[in-house]
């Protein structure tokens, strides 16, 4: 659970934490699941790549992955399986012209699925109040055996493996209290 909607989901808030809810800034992003088959073969420039930027203003979206490069075990035969990964909203209408366009889908493929997710806690913001605002909340959760971690728990840019082992660490701290 973010560490926002945590802190909006306690009765009772005390005034000096709630206010702080809006120092911990976050961006939004939408990410556009697509399942596709090709009928000749994997597009060129996707092969043997994880994910891609793309940097260019005239481009809604800033990176896309591909989830059947990471295992072939994911899709079907002859298929293969994005993601696109925009901050605007918006502008989503015109996604699969332009990855033709760019050659990340091959004007030919058909197109199997498509699942466009909204996640409103998608990179956190450092800004000038976050440690401290960090701080202040961690110790009246703490206070209450409320202890946080992951991404949006912590709220800090993790990965998997870190979030792992906070959890382990939070575990052996927990147990030997």
């Amino acid at each position: 659970m973010p560490l926002k909607e945590l802190l909006l989901s306690i009765k009772e808030l005390p005034k000096e934490i709630s206010k702080l809810i809006k120092s911990l800034e976050c961006t939004s992003t939408r990410c556009i699941n697509i399942g596709l088959k090709y009928k000749k073969s994997l597009p060129e420039k996707i092969k043997d790549i994880h994910w891609i930027y793309i940097p260019e203003k005239k481009y809604p979206f800033y990176r896309v992955g591909i989830y059947s490069n990471v295992s072939k075990k994911l899709v079907p035969q002859n298929c293969y399986s994005l993601y696109v990964e925009m901050s605007n909203i918006k502008n989503c209408d015109n996604i699969i012209p332009l990855l033709k366009d760019i050659g990340i889908i091959n004007v030919d493929d058909e197109i199997l699925s498509l699942n466009v997710v909204d996640m409103k806690y998608a990179y956190v913001i450092f800004n000038k109040e976050r440690q401290e605002t960090l701080n202040k909340i961690n110790t009246f959760l703490n206070k209450k055996n409320i202890y946080c971690i992951g991404r949006y728990g912590t709220w800090e840019y993790s990965f998997i493996e870190k979030n792992i082992t906070d959890a382990k660490k939070l575990a052996l701290t927990l147990n030997h209290e």
